[in-house]
C-alpha cells in the first residue's frame, strides 16, 4: 500500500517538474546567443527570432508544432497499430486468465493427498463429539 502511495507521489512530482521545465524553461532562457543566427528555432521555421519575449515563446512554438507534424504518416501508423495490437493481447490474456485460474484451483485441490482427506474426515468425526469423564 505504501509502495503505490510513493509511486503515486513520485509520478506526480516528476509530471509537476517536466511541466513546469516547459512552460518557464522557454521563457526565462536566455536569448542573448540567438539573435546571431544561432536559434534552431529560426533554422526550423526559416524566419529571424522576433525581439520580445513573447513573440519568441510563440516562435518557438510554432517550431515545435513543424516538428512534430514532420513526422511521416508511417511512424503514426506504426504506432497505432502497436498500440492496438498491445490492446489485442491483452484483451486475449484477461480472457483467458480466468479459465486458467478456476482449473489452477480445481487441480490443486485434487491434487491433496488421499491420507489428508482420511484426516479431514477424522476431525469432522470428532469434532462435535461429547466427552467421555
Amino acid at each position: 500500500m505504501l509502495y503505490k502511495i510513493f509511486g503515486y507521489f513520485v509520478t506526480t512530482l516528476v509530471l509537476i517538474g517536466l511541466i513546469g521545465m516547459v512552460i518557464f524553461g522557454v521563457v526565462l532562457m536566455e536569448h542573448s546567443m540567438m539573435y546571431h543566427g544561432n536559434c534552431v528555432a529560426s533554422t526550423i521555421t526559416g524566419s529571424p527570432c522576433p525581439d520580445s519575449r513573447i513573440g519568441i515563446f510563440f516562435h518557438h512554438i510554432a517550431a515545435m508544432q513543424m516538428f512534430i507534424i514532420s513526422f511521416p504518416p508511417v511512424f503514426s501508423s506504426l504506432l497505432l497499430f502497436t498500440i492496438l495490437f498491445s490492446l489485442a493481447v491483452s484483451a486475449f490474456y484477461a480472457y483467458l486468465a480466468r479459465p486458467l485460474a478456476y482449473f489452477r484451483i480445481t487441480r490443486r485441490e485434487l491434487s491433496k493427498p488421499f491420507s489428508r482427506y482420511k484426516f479431514n474426515h477424522w476431525l469432522a468425526l470428532h469434532e462435535n463429539s461429547p466427552t467421555l469423564i
